[in-house]
């Protein structure tokens, strides 16, 4: 293992926001200027009124809802919840529980003739919505919310070489936009005109985005990257309208990487590229693999090099508990990309072994087996934060935060 290039410092004694034993995928955003403050959140405390600067997205991963927490301090270690009616918190007048609640309206809510996002799987088992992914984009001035939600029928997806490749379409990643970061429900279930969700899959489940050159990517399960058309919330053709938009190819790396794991972590552990960026690796099936747990990324100052925080799991049966590394801990690790090769490289030591570092493990007592669910975000002023789920139940249980300092 190598040593972090970041110095952590631990902001709270205390989890930031809990609901039971399921919390997790944090995402982050500072709430922009041209939201005046009457479209944010705010409470009052000894008669001051304390509004919203920061917005943190949340999730449970059997949950029909998206949560949202608002603090006026980042690093204050307080975050309201925000309209929770079912606790009596925060109450807006937005229909449902947080700021997405697909239970609001119909079990099944229809993208399209042949695609909709469902509660109720056809084996009667229940879905969910989870892992949201938030933006701001500043030139049409919303909000961009990337979201994993069970899907009908069978998907595609495209190669590099324009292939359509069918896969089961359970669980995949959508879309959906606000004005206000505040409400994401469709128009006719009492969301904004103009705004919800789109009918349109993206890819697979729990997409993290980034840009890089002008061109839009997403890391999603198994770390498989997904390139955007020109138009990242672009509508599919109406000829494939069950086709997912983004294109993405499954390659496995099995060198050094999964020989790291294979000795440390897990027996095996894969990495996915795009096949444009890594050809010498062979195709491969993406169901059924053991893989890096959900990620995050950041773009670096120095623009071509991107950081990539995630930890790992494998499954050794069916049952949850047993999603565990050995050593019954999971940790945050990082790797950083170079993304001026061409294929992208992964970062490697003076030795040539790949470089792999751990950034985070669990000592709170609220942390108990592990961490998992990164989500680094970087403020105005410069500080770096990182987000992450902590528990006893597949390491999801609260979110955290601590501060990221370069050495």
């Amino acid at each position: 293992m190598s040593a972090s290039n970041y110095q952590v410092k631990r902001l709270n004694d205390q989890p930031l926001v809990s609901d039971g034993h399921n919390t997790n995928g944090p995402s982050v955003i500072k709430v922009p200027t041209w939201l005046d403050v009457d479209q944010r959140p705010f409470t009052t405390q000894n008669g001051k009124k304390i509004i919203a600067n920061y917005y943190l997205y949340y999730a449970n991963h059997n949950g029909k809802f998206i949560h949202m927490a608002w603090s006026h301090k980042i690093d204050s270690g307080c975050w309201f919840k925000f309209n929770r009616p079912d606790l009596g918190l925060n109450v807006a007048e937005i229909p449902g529980r947080g700021v997405l609640d697909l239970a609001n309206g119909p079990q099944r809510i229809h993208l399209n003739s042949s695609r909709s996002i469902y509660l109720g799987k056809p084996n009667g088992k229940s879905g969910h919505i989870a892992s949201p992914d938030v933006h701001v984009d500043h030139q049409k001035k919303r909000i961009v919310m990337y979201f994993h939600g069970n899907g009908s029928g069978v998907a595609f997806r495209r190669n590099s070489n324009g292939q359509r490749i069918p896969y089961p379409a359970n669980q995949n990643t959508y879309v959906a936009t606000s004005v206000d970061g505040l409400n994401f429900n469709p128009a006719d279930l009492g969301g904004q005109t103009k705004h919800g969700i789109l009918p349109v899959c993206i890819g697979r489940a729990y997409m993290r985005v980034f840009s890089y050159r002008g061109q839009t990517y997403g890391f999603s399960r198994s770390a498989l990257i997904n390139i955007s058309p020109r138009n990242p919330l672009a509508l599919p053709d109406p000829d494939f309208p069950t086709e997912s938009t983004w294109t993405a190819s499954g390659i496995q790396e099995e060198t050094e990487l999964s020989q790291y794991f294979r000795e440390y972590y897990l027996p095996k552990i894969n990495h996915y590229r795009s096949e444009l960026n890594q050809p010498s690796f062979k195709q491969v099936d993406l169901e059924g693999q053991v893989f890096p747990r959900h990620l995050c990324v950041r773009r670096l100052p120095e623009d071509h090099h991107l950081e990539v925080f995630f930890s790992v799991k494998f499954k050794k049966g069916g049952n949850f508990e047993q999603w565990r590394p050995p050593d019954d801990s999971e940790k945050i690790l990082r790797v950083v990309y170079d993304l001026s090769c061409e294929p992208w490289q992964i970062q490697r030591e003076d030795t040539g072994q790949i470089r792999i570092e751990e950034i985070l493990k669990a000592e709170k007592y609220w942390e108990l087996k592990g961490l998992c669910d990164p989500f680094v975000f970087v403020d105005t002023d410069k500080r770096i934060y990182l987000f992450y789920a902590g528990g006893p139940i597949q390491s999801e249980g609260a979110i955290g935060m601590v501060e990221l300092s370069p050495k």
